[in-house]
């Protein structure tokens, strides 16, 4: 398992920044001549004898993400290269698990050695089922597990305060409204950036504003409903250009600059999507860090910061996978890691059984000794409501 980081922060492998806009759906295309051999009968029949960069490149073309596609051949390059092999039958089992612990020795992370072996897995176990090799699929999916997760320490996420700052800085309409939606809406950048103006949509019940993202992670598209700030920062930015809900073109255009008078809009500097996720990237960075917040935070830290707004609001792990458009509910999951312990305390706290006794409740002398000052606080208030309660009191005003 991995999670979505893989393409997002400057570590990744995003296209150059002159790259070629995508096509109007948002989505680079793959040049075909590029993976694929011309076409074949033998292309499609593996033998012993078939070079494992021939099943590779039709394994990478049915894969549906483009980000998944890049991160995928890197590793089965630097895969293969180690394991010197030049077919798939000259693969054991022995190999693979050598392969496994030379990955768990290297210096990196462990959702990156998980994404190194989660590569090779994948083809491997594609390969099974077009007879590419004799390796047991259960066998080689042990000898290539991922690293056992352990739980990461709580990340500093952006504040409400430091979100206030943020937006109180002079940004221009599309500035704000890129902040804006990925606060409010939790997108990844790629699917940012490949939003067009028809993806703008109202709900016929709430005449509220959703966005209709396309193309996510796995070629999978989802609705996400947005608030009123954020639909009024939209809304701001496609009148400030001239546009309105419906009508054809990207979203977020390359530009549409804070100062216009700089850079005319002509027919020689034309108004299309920003050019790469590299852009973006760099622009939110550049923003993040003029507002004084940590300069490790990125546009993957705003997705964070949004799961961790709708859990708290919701109390709904499913409901935040949908909306973060997450194919495992073990991804979602991921994102709690950022819940601090005082947070977790509390939430048992409230959902244990009563007429425990007092050393399993917690209530003992020395339990009350440890207990953070936050949490004990938070239990002092709710001790004392009850009683009010039960005394037949009115409850105690807010504040």
């Amino acid at each position: 398992m991995h999670d979505d980081r893989n393409d997002e922060g400057p570590s990744g492998s995003r296209p150059a920044e002159d790259a070629p806009p995508p096509e109007a759906g948002g989505v680079v295309a793959r040049a075909p001549d590029a993976i694929l051999p011309a076409f074949s009968p033998d292309v499609f029949t593996f033998g012993p004898e078939t070079p494992w960069m021939q099943v590779a490149a039709l394994y990478l073309a049915d894969l549906n993400s483009e980000n998944t596609w890049r991160s995928y051949e890197r590793h089965l390059r630097g895969a293969f290269g180690l394991l010197g092999v030049a077919t798939l039958h000259g693969l054991t089992l022995p190999m693979l698990a050598a392969y496994r612990a030379y990955v768990l020795r290297q210096p990196l992370a462990p959702s990156s050695q998980a994404l190194a072996l989660a590569a090779l897995r994948s083809f491997l176990t594609w390969a099974a089922d077009y007879d590419a090799h004799g390796l047991p699929v259960e066998k080689l999916k042990r000898a290539l597990r991922s690293p056992k997760r352990t739980p990461r320490p709580a990340r500093d996420l952006p504040t409400d305060a430091d979100i206030a700052k943020v937006l109180s800085q002079p940004l221009s309409r599309r500035d704000r409204a890129v902040m804006m939606t990925f606060l409010g809406a939790g997108l990844r950048i790629s699917e940012l950036v490949s939003l067009n103006v028809s993806d703008l949509h109202r709900a016929r019940e709430s005449q509220g504003l959703y966005l209709h993202v396309r193309n996510g992670k796995g070629n999978k598209d989802r609705h996400v409903p947005v608030q009123e700030d954020v639909e009024r920062a939209l809304l701001d930015y496609l009148a400030d250009t001239g546009r309105s809900v419906g009508n054809p073109g990207p979203l977020f255009r390359a530009y549409d600059s804070v100062h216009k008078s700089r850079k005319p809009h002509t027919a020689s500097a034309p108004r299309r999507r920003f050019s790469a996720r590299g852009c973006v990237y760099r622009l939110v960075k550049r923003i993040l860090e003029r507002a004084g917040l940590d300069p490790r935070l990125s546009p993957h830290s705003l997705r964070h910061t949004y799961a961790l707004l709708v859990y708290r609001a919701s109390r709904d792990v499913l409901a935040a996978q949908k909306l973060l458009g997450h194919a495992s509910l073990a991804t979602t999951q991921v994102y709690l890691d950022h819940l601090s312990v005082d947070e977790l305390r509390l939430r048992c706290r409230r959902c244990r059984p009563r007429h425990l006794p007092a050393w399993m409740k917690g209530d003992s002398p020395r339990a009350r000794h440890r207990r953070s000052p936050a949490v004990a606080a938070s239990e002092a208030s709710e001790s004392a409501e009850a009683a009010r309660r039960a005394a037949g009191g009115s409850p105690a005003p807010p504040g």
